[in-house]
């Protein structure tokens, strides 16, 4: 089979096309022929070292495809059946999905709707199931929550944005670096411009106290970071009483708060704080407690089907050192709208 493979971290010049092994599922393994593969901004981020694993791999976290053989004890598919995954060393997979072909775990497998395109079905799985595990799995929302999120023109932004709707929330506050990128949340997210404060330039003092301005003095209900940083903080100083915080960037080095003070804004305010690890369950050696993966998948492959949610995606080309490459760019200087993918 034909790979983009990485040989050493590095900048994005690590990458190299190669011909590896095609893998043979394992049990409880289905192999895919990936016909579209999804980047996420942990792609980078392995790219770069900030992981402990293999120099030496292919990397890619999601993708959609076919099934192309089985392994034992995988009998709730069939050869031939349409399907996405997450994959990639992070997932019990034989390899990522910059790639051909790969062997996963059954539970990280579900049935592609007819409704959407490889391509979009392979925005979906670490997008949409870190957004859900942010949003709708961890938190009660009602319709009148006022609700702040960073990062909203990401790839896992836009599936918050739609399961935020889903839920009923009307009342979404994000900021924007600049008016291209408000004009592109505008139209993308539907949000009105009154909601969407250009940070470029302001300090985060200046950030906390417009925002709060903007939602008429008052704190959010719900808040959620997806970029990290002081847009952490940003998020922590803004969520009001027994209010409920979520964050799906994980960062050693996060020493702005301690939440077991008495006087921090965690326990000072009865927050409810939730971080998002989408691998979490994989580290079970109960293997029913991978059943997650699945779960969530169906529900959302439905709600796709019902047209309630949709991937937003570009296509940025087909499989290539070029392609990957201009991805990692794209992704590591923060120009992404929606979720890049790219046709096998």
């Amino acid at each position: 089979m034909r790979a983009v493979e990485m040989h050493q971290f590095g900048e994005s010049n690590v990458f190299a096309l190669s011909s590896p092994i095609k893998p043979v599922p394992k049990e409880g393994q289905v192999s895919i022929r990936i016909k579209a593969s999804g980047f996420n901004p942990v792609d980078y981020k392995i790219r770069k070292g900030w992981y402990p694993l293999d120099p030496h791999q292919i990397l890619g976290c999601d993708c959609s495809g076919i099934v192309e053989s089985l392994g034992p004890n995988t009998a709730d598919f069939s050869i031939g059946e349409e399907v996405y995954s997450m994959c990639g060393s992070f997932f019990h997979s034989s390899n990522g999905s910059y790639a051909e072909y790969v062997c996963v775990p059954v539970e990280l497998v579900a049935r592609k709707p007819k409704n959407i395109s490889f391509e979009e079905a392979a925005a979906i799985p670490l997008a949409a199931m870190t957004a859900y595990r942010a949003t709708l799995a961890a938190i009660s929302l009602k319709e009148g929550n006022t609700v702040f999120v960073t990062g909203i023109g990401g790839g896992v932004g836009t599936f918050v944005a739609q399961f935020l709707r889903l839920a009923g929330v009307k009342n979404i506050w994000t900021v924007a670096r600049d008016q291209k990128s408000a004009e592109s949340i505008q139209c993308y997210h539907e949000i009105a411009s009154n909601r969407i404060l250009q940070y470029f330039g302001l300090s985060p003092d200046e950030l906390r106290e417009r925002l709060l301005k903007m939602n008429g003095g008052r704190f959010f209900d719900v808040t959620i970071d997806l970029v990290g940083g002081f847009m952490k903080q940003l998020c922590l100083e803004l969520t009001g009483y027994s209010g409920h915080f979520s964050t799906v960037v994980p960062e050693a080095d996060f020493l702005f708060f301690d939440v077991w003070s008495e006087n921090s804004i965690p326990r000072g305010r009865n927050l409810s704080i939730h971080q998002v690890a989408i691998g979490a369950e994989l580290g079970s050696a109960y293997r029913n407690d991978w059943q997650i993966y699945k779960r969530h998948m169906v529900l959302i492959s439905e709600w796709v089907k019902q047209g309630l949610i949709r991937p937003k995606i570009e296509n940025i080309g087909t499989l290539s050192v070029q392609t990957v490459q201009r991805a990692h760019s794209l992704l590591e200087t923060g120009q992404v709208k929606g979720k890049l993918v790219m046709t096998i």
